[in-house]
């Protein structure tokens, strides 16, 4: 009976070990581990999950420009510059503004294939900020 016992608790360490493996892995991949760029005209949070390059945008907190710029001179520079960067249009390529957030998030489908993803995020943001400034 004793070495029954002994079975049965083995079973069920092993149970639980296997359940909270099976919770953290399931959460660490399910958040993505977002890196932070910080430009004159933008913060961007962006990583790459299930393929697709997510991105948050948010209004720097010091940007002293001008009024409606966020809902009117970065939409336009961003409908100007991402389909031509990602050469990508709806569905692949989406982006929409979230209230709750007051942030833009644009969403790039199948774009796990790139060798230097770190560099063609820097080189989006770069021709982003260059077209605001040409707006503004």
């Amino acid at each position: 009976m004793p070495s029954q016992k002994k079975s049965q608790n083995e079973v069920e360490t092993l149970q639980t070990a296997a359940k909270e493996e099976w919770a953290s892995n399931t959460i660490s991949e399910a958040v993505p581990a977002f890196k932070v760029e910080n430009f004159p005209n933008f913060d961007a949070h962006y990583a790459l999950k299930d393929g697709a390059i997510i991105i948050h945008f948010y209004l720097p907190a010091n940007y002293k420009g001008a009024a409606g710029y966020w809902k009117k001179t970065f939409p336009d520079a961003l409908s100007n510059i991402a389909p031509e960067y990602f050469q990508a249009t709806a569905p692949r390529l989406v982006a929409a503004y979230t209230e709750e957030l007051r942030s833009w998030w644009l969403r790039a489908k199948n774009y796990d294939h790139l060798l230097d993803l770190d560099g063609f995020i820097l080189g989006f943001f770069q021709e982003l900020d260059n077209e605001i400034d040409s707006l503004g």
